[in-house]
């Protein structure tokens, strides 16, 4: 058997990764070219930003699916019961300058890692399969992808999900020749459709995107998207739109709503777009947390209801009302410094019981807390640019960050750096980015970010009041900032 001629082309179409004229060759063993139609198609099932997602690949066979995962960004783990299948797979992986973990698995043992997205193709060539695959679904990943490929023990296998909770969590792709496609191919920007999000791919950074106005105050819409598109480019996995960068508090809810419009149209098909929906009102922010769904934001921001001063069942009360409003990923934003009341670990823990309650943005440097978040299971994402190094090291997911308007593709790396295990990279990156936290401690944000990106070209315009223009030296502390940060150029 040669080895797998695999390309790396462009990681966006799976189609152009492989070589079928080996393939044509007899260079596979016959079962892998059975099963290389539900293979491609796993593989052209997936998102295209992968960033930090934690997939595994049960019996990876040929390995497509978990090679295309790794060039767009994922932490692969690929298993199999050959040994030869798993050589030839981190021959192709090295080919390609491709990191992933290759392992020889008895799915029946007990898993201690934690995935996101689970991909099956060829686990149900034989019949000994299909038990272990059906007791390790539930417990294994909130998103699973099947790849089907005629065999005749798919029955045993699916009749078995249809019975149980699993079942809606499992999207079945087919394949029915080589250089197949879909016969029915998810919304590109989702590996899934909507009653099935993944809440990890939200992304490790997501940067919460200013809101630019025109001199007379309207909301500059084109001005926005340029923004989005470059913060994308320069690391973000996403944006939170109209959240308090955002100005929200002077927003109306059709500009809100018209902002989530445009952040869709203009990243939603290589980046996620949550979408701040969260007020002090219930009834309001699960009416847009409704119409941002039906705009097709990835997930909502909800903060804690601020100045009412709810008692904990209260919070928890709000959340689960505003679950009810959409089956995407809440983020609970809990900054007890601006809205008074902090969420309590214990209340956090009810918080984790509802299903859609996925993720925290804790601003708030208790780093006990942070720890109960994460062993909640929920994404700790930090709130304050400053904690995103401490928190990383705790197990957190990444940031909802400020300053990675203008320094994105450090924090990018930071995120990265944890993921690898690289946490002296963490701290030293930490400390290159103080001039980037000490810009945000100007004066209160968003003024001093917005002050930033203007001095360095970005069209953001002013600032709705009560907020107001940085003093003249409140703009020169600013500049420095950008120029220890090596953004600009003393004059």
């Amino acid at each position: 058997m040669g080895e797998v001629e695999l390309r790396l082309l462009r990681p966006e179409a799976p189609e152009d990764l492989i070589d079928e004229q080996a393939f044509a060759r007899d260079e596979f063993l016959p079962y892998w070219a059975e099963l290389w139609p539900a293979a491609l198609a796993l593989a052209e099932a997936l998102p295209e930003r992968l960033g930090g997602v934690r997939v595994v690949e049960l019996g990876c066979g040929l390995g497509v699916p978990s090679l295309v995962a790794a060039a767009r960004g994922a932490v692969v783990t690929a298993t199999d019961w050959a040994g030869e299948a798993l050589d030839l797979l981190r021959r192709n992986a090295a080919r390609n300058g491709l990191e992933l973990r290759a392992e020889t698995r008895d799915w029946r043992e007990p898993w201690q890692e934690r995935f996101d997205l689970a991909l099956a193709a060829d686990v149900l060539y034989e019949r000994r399969n299909v038990e272990p695959l059906a007791a390790l679904l539930p417990a294994l990943a909130p998103q699973t992808l099947l790849g089907l490929a005629g065999r005749p023990y798919e029955s045993e296998l699916l009749a078995r999900l249809e019975t149980e909770p699993v079942a809606e969590r499992v999207v079945r792709v087919r394949g029915t020749g080589p250089g197949t496609r879909l016969a029915e191919t998810p919304p590109r920007r989702r590996c899934v459709p909507p009653v099935t999000y993944n809440p990890s791919m939200l992304g490790g950074l997501l940067t919460a995107i200013v809101t630019p106005f025109r001199e007379d105050g309207s909301v500059d819409f084109d001005a926005f998207q340029e923004l989005a598109r470059h913060l994308v480019a320069h690391g973000s996995d996403g944006v939170v739109v109209a959240g308090t960068t955002g100005e929200s508090p002077t927003l109306t809810d059709a500009e809100r709503l018209d902002l989530v419009r445009a952040a869709v149209e203009a990243i939603g098909d290589g980046a996620t777009v949550v979408a701040g929906t969260g007020t002090y009102s219930t009834a309001h922010s699960v009416h847009l947390t409704e119409r941002a769904h039906e705009l097709g934001a990835d997930g909502f921001l909800v903060v804690t209801p601020y100045y009412s001063k709810p008692p904990q069942r209260g919070i928890v009360a709000h959340f689960a009302a505003i679950a009810e409003a959409s089956d995407r990923p809440i983020v609970a934003y809990n900054i007890p410094s601006r809205v008074v009341v902090d969420i309590e670990p214990e209340t956090i823990s009810r918080l984790a019981e509802i299903p859609t309650v996925k993720a925290v943005k804790q601003a708030h440097p208790d780093r006990d807390e942070a720890r109960h978040i994460v062993e909640t299971g929920l994404d700790l994402y930090a709130g304050d640019d400053n904690l995103i190094a401490p928190f990383l090291e705790l197990g957190g997911t990444g940031g909802i960050s400020v300053h990675a308007h203008v320094v994105g593709p450090q924090v990018a790396e930071q995120i990265a750096a944890a993921r690898a295990g690289d946490l002296d990279r963490v701290r030293e990156l930490d400390r290159a980015l103080a001039p980037a936290y000490e810009l945000l401690q100007v004066t209160v944000n968003p003024i001093p970010i917005k002050a930033a990106l203007r001095l360095l070209g970005h069209r953001v315009g002013g600032y709705r009041l009560p907020l107001v223009e940085p003093t003249p030296d409140e703009l020169d502390r600013v500049r420095d900032c950008l120029e220890r940060l090596g953004l600009l150029v003393h004059a």
